[in-house]
């Protein structure tokens, strides 16, 4: 299995329409929620593939795209037609055998770069991530912004709508000022993300280096 912030190991597989599809086509386009299943069940789309494809607006906002790996015999399954994602059909096992380790499901969180930033191999269906865990997986890792000297968020052990607090400090021109002790919901990712946006696009009125100076320490 590819090993953390390393790059993703890439594959290319038919979807359920007979297209052809690589994990890097996405690359610099996409970040990438992979979904390798050895065996579909009732479970596993009640617990993780509906929950997932009905927050496609979420995952869409936060520039990734959901792809579900499943075998041939699974592959003719309706509910899967029904998805808000794509679905390609692994004929020999290849992802299931390089992505999985021996285990029957994994969830695996890939940036736009092909790096491999999160990922759960596990055999039964109650110990998938939520896709909660897995969007704010995505956007800490979006709030990353190496021209402000930001390159990568820890991902452990945040999760929103805990209460959880972080110092946050941006440039005035942006919000009028600085926020401490910011409460980390969607909302908050969004903006921020928004301000990081514009410090990559190099807006005249941000010095570089000033626009999102950030550090990602819970306050006790």
């Amino acid at each position: 299995m590819p090993a953390l912030h390393q790059p993703a190991r890439n594959f290319k597989l038919p979807s359920l329409d007979g297209k052809q599809v690589e994990l890097w086509d996405f690359r610099q386009r996409k970040n990438v929620v992979l979904i390798v299943l050895r065996r579909f069940s009732d479970e596993i789309m009640r617990r993780l593939i509906l929950p997932i494809s009905e927050a496609h607006k979420d995952f869409a906002q936060a520039d990734a795209e959901i792809l579900v790996v499943v075998s041939e015999n699974d592959s003719s399954s309706e509910s899967l037609a029904q998805l808000n994602a794509q679905v390609v059909i692994d004929h020999q096992n290849q992802p299931s055998n390089t992505y999985l380790n021996g285990a029957d499901f994994g969830v695996f969180v890939i940036d736009r770069y092909g790096e491999l930033l999160r990922s759960w191999q596990v055999n039964s269906a109650t110990e998938l991530p939520s896709t909660r865990k897995i969007l704010h997986v995505i956007e800490l890792n979006e709030l990353a912004c190496p021209e402000c000297g930001i390159s990568r968020w820890p991902v452990t052990g945040y999760e929103i709508g805990l209460g959880l607090s972080f110092p946050i400090s941006v440039h005035p021109r942006v919000l009028s000022g600085s926020v401490t002790n910011l409460p980390v919901d969607a909302r908050t990712f969004r903006q921020i993300i928004k301000i990081r946006e514009l410090c990559r696009n190099g807006r005249e009125d941000m010095p570089d280096g000033v626009a999102l100076q950030t550090a990602l320490r819970p306050t006790q």
